[in-house]
Formats: structure tokens, C-alpha cells, sequence
């Protein structure tokens, strides 16, 4: 049986990496007011946070991780067309509106998938043995 530190991470690299990337994240947020770093680089980085996040937990398949945060960041997204957070009566709540946004954009979408690229390309580099 396994212990339970074992069960409560499936691997720590991931879980580091996910905890750098939440630093990085409220770095932007707090410091970084630009048109495409803050807007765009933060979304891909999103991705790359919540398949962190399952990697740390879940030993699935890069493809199947990257797919589900892929999916996960795209649902926020459309939660923001329907005016979710608005909706909910949490417009004046930072946190909420941090997280789950305010405003769609197809440019989002567009930064999700290219963090969803950047992991698979990152994996796949990982993966690679130069020794071959």
C-alpha cells in the first residue's frame, strides 16, 4: 500500500512547478500592466499551472493532462462570455474575478492553446535522450 505522502503527490517536480508558476502568475498580475505579457502570457502560463497542478496528482498522459487543462482554461473562458462572475453577484470580489475573469476574448483562447503547446513541446524535449 502506498503511504500517504506518496498518494498525495503522484510526482513533487510538478508540484514545484506549479507552486514557481503561481509565484510568476501574482508577479504579473501585481507588477506587469502591458497589452500582451499580463494578458496573453499569463493565460498560456495558466495552462501550464493547472497541468502542473493534475500532473503533480495524476500520472495520466501528457496528452491526456494537457487536454484537460486545455479544456478546463477554455470552460473559464466561456464562463466569462456568459458573465458568470457577474451572475453569481461576485463583480466586486478581486479573487473571483482573478481567477475565473470578466471578459471574453478569442485572443485567450488563442494564448490557452499555445501554452498548451509550449507543455507538449517541453515534454517532449524532457522526454528526449541526447545519449540516443
Amino acid at each position: 500500500m502506498k503511504s500517504l505522502s506518496a498518494k498525495l503527490a503522484h510526482d513533487w517536480r510538478y508540484l514545484a512547478l506549479f507552486l514557481s508558476i503561481v509565484a510568476v502568475e501574482i508577479g504579473i498580475a501585481r507588477y506587469l500592466h502591458d497589452r500582451l505579457i499580463r494578458p496573453y502570457g499569463g493565460d498560456a502560463l495558466a495552462v501550464v499551472l493547472v497541468y502542473a497542478l493534475i500532473r503533480s496528482f495524476y500520472p495520466g498522459s501528457v496528452l491526456r493532462c494537457t487536454g484537460v487543462s486545455l479544456l478546463i482554461a477554455f470552460m473559464v473562458e466561456v464562463t466569462q462570455y456568459f458573465q458568470l462572475v457577474a451572475r453569481l453577484g461576485l463583480s466586486d470580489n478581486p479573487l473571483a474575478r482573478t481567477v475565473l475573469g470578466s471578459s471574453f476574448d478569442w485572443g485567450d483562447m488563442v494564448a490557452y492553446s499555445m501554452g498548451a503547446a509550449a507543455i507538449l513541446l517541453a515534454e517532449r524535449l524532457a522526454r528526449h535522450d541526447p545519449t540516443g
